[in-house]
């Protein structure tokens, strides 16, 4: 049966009018028909998240019309008209923005119903962390609007016995159209490499990396001997592709998980501490400290006020 999703379930704080969830592997949520039912209006700006939350599912958005600003991962991404994006689970996302009278239509999706990132791409040339984002033209935009639709369709109808494998069929077409973009983004890629190739390559590979080892290694030299350059050549790639040192793009990670940790009220400050792979509380609190301005204990104190 269908039932409304609660605030804290994937965009928290969107109004609650677009939203609708089926069992719990699968959600939709959509701004379709404006934002006014929701008690927003449409001609305004919505900002709906501004704080780092982890997703728990699979996220596929399809941004009709309008414009939508988020933050993941540390990556800033702009989707407008046609955009469509996958995120995989475990992504942190710290702020997510609609312009005035944006329409987009969104679905979650657990792994054990179904999945829905493209099968022929683990592999491919994207970074394992990294959304996809392709763009559809006018008439696949329509579609998966209609696939939508449907889909809601499916899970407010009363007694259908079948309804589980409706919506499977249904993420089974959005998945091959989605395979389909992909396919044609990567024929795309494949064009003579430009002057700027290494320095990407060696970010790309970097930032993945550091999502992967973060907990356990903050230090420069270690990411430069995965790709078996020396540390200065290293930093000197990653900033010509970031304009960052690759010191600030490690301690951002850090200090993004210490704060969903810290705000998830799960977790001391010893154990945030210890899961992180500081040697003790003091030091992790000055490194806090110096990133954030203010110690691990007075940012969990703020959260809890905030929140109650």
């Amino acid at each position: 049966m269908a039932r409304q999703m609660t605030r804290n379930v994937f965009f928290s704080g969107m109004p609650d009018f677009g939203q609708v969830m089926y069992e719990q592997g699968l959600a939709l949520y959509d701004t379709l028909e404006g934002f006014r039912q929701g008690g927003v209006e449409d001609c305004c700006d919505v900002e709906f998240v501004d704080y780092p939350v982890r997703a728990q599912m699979v996220m596929f958005i399809l941004c009709v019309s309008g414009r939508i600003g988020m933050r993941l991962n540390l990556q800033d991404y702009v989707m407008t008209d046609g955009d469509v994006m996958v995120v995989r689970p475990n992504t942190i996302y710290e702020s997510l923005r609609l312009s005035a009278g944006s329409k987009v239509a969104a679905l979650m999706v657990a792994d054990t119903f179904y999945h829905l990132f493209p099968r022929n791409h683990q592999a491919g040339p994207l970074p394992a962390i990294d959304p996809v984002a392709v763009c559809a033209d006018e008439a696949l935009v329509a579609h998966l609007v209609n696939i939508y639709h449907r889909m809601r369709d499916v899970i407010h109808t009363e007694d259908f016995s079948h309804k589980e494998d409706a919506l499977r069929g249904y993420l089974q077409v959005a998945s091959s159209i989605l395979d389909s973009l992909c396919d044609r983004m990567e024929a795309q890629q494949h064009k003579p490499a430009d002057k700027s190739s290494r320095s990407e390559a060696i970010y790309t590979r970097f930032v993945s990396d550091v999502h992967s080892h973060f907990r356990q290694h903050r230090d420069t030299a270690f990411y430069a001997g995965l790709q078996c350059v020396t540390p200065k050549y290293f930093g000197q790639m990653v900033r010509r592709a970031s304009g960052r040192m690759p010191s600030d793009i490690i301690g951002e990670y850090v200090i993004l998980e210490a704060k969903m940790l810290l705000r998830s009220e799960h977790y001391t400050v010893q154990q945030v501490c210890n899961l992180l792979n500081f040697p003790n509380p003091s030091f992790f609190g000055k490194y806090f400290k110096a990133h954030v301005g203010q110690t691990p204990r007075q940012f969990a104190e703020q959260t809890e006020r905030k929140q109650s």
